[in-house]
């Protein structure tokens, strides 16, 4: 399954079959399936990513980093031996702003090298910060 959520542009803008500007997501959308009727619950976006991963709104603040306890798609798909990813804009850089605070906070070279090692192990493809354990 692929789910692609698209933010901070009209559905139109998006979806539009006489002029498309994302044409394979189009020809996706037009071969297998498009969910029109799935809008934000909350502003801002951090708390429909939660609703769409753990069925409820966990937080609406963009600062959170608090791990998340509640059960989540991704522990679904780990107990059914599933594998994900998700792919984001700008994840680089957050992870990047994120490793060096945590250098900051956290003396222990091996732990800041584990936590790196998480961080870093793509630019382009990146694992939720929902955590399985």
């Amino acid at each position: 399954m692929i789910l692609v959520v698209e933010e901070n542009y009209g559905f139109s803008t998006v979806i539009n079959p006489t002029n498309p500007p994302m044409p394979y997501l189009n020809s996706l959308a037009q071969r297998y399936a498009l969910a029109t009727q799935y809008f934000a619950n909350t502003h801002p976006s951090i708390g429909n990513y939660f609703e769409l991963t753990t069925g409820q709104i966990i937080t609406n603040d963009d600062s959170y980093s608090n791990t998340v306890s509640v059960d989540n798609i991704v522990r679904h798909l780990v107990k059914a031996g599933k594998t994900w990813k998700e792919y984001s804009e700008s994840m680089e850089t957050e992870s990047k702003k994120l490793l060096s605070e945590l250098q900051k906070k956290t003396p222990n070279p091996d732990e800041i090298k584990k936590i790196a090692t998480r961080l870093t192990a793509s630019c382009n493809t990146c694992h939720s910060e929902i955590r399985d354990d």
